[in-house]
């Protein structure tokens, strides 16, 4: 497992912006709970996107229950299918939420989303 945390704040005029990388395997219970911290300081809101993983409705539920100490915290769940469903509201809830998570799984099929 890898954890990467970046803050970045460049003036006191600036948002500060976390960046928290999880790699491969078990996320550490204290990185989870950084990252969700960290999250609850906007909208209080977490997009769990499951564009990689090939079960994205195990991988939410997993995520959330991984998250449920949070309870103030709001996670929504998006899968590449909602996604491609209705692409304004994709883009509307990634603006809003004050955390985003990428499932595990293939990467590749983020980049592809996007494209």
């Amino acid at each position: 497992v890898c954890l990467l945390h970046i803050a970045y704040g460049a003036s006191s005029y600036a948002v500060t912006t976390n960046l928290y990388l999880f790699g491969g395997g078990k996320k550490p219970v204290s990185a989870l709970q950084d990252f969700l911290i960290a999250s609850s300081q906007g909208s209080n809101q977490v997009l769990f996107i499951a564009w990689a993983t090939a079960y994205p409705n195990d991988s939410c539920d997993a995520f959330k229950k991984d998250s449920s100490r949070f309870s103030h915290i709001q996670i929504e769940c998006l899968s590449r299918e909602d996604t491609l469903r209705n692409l304004k509201f994709a883009e509307k809830i990634i603006r809003e939420s004050s955390g985003i998570f990428f499932s595990g799984g293939d990467q590749s099929k983020i980049m592809s989303l996007l494209d």
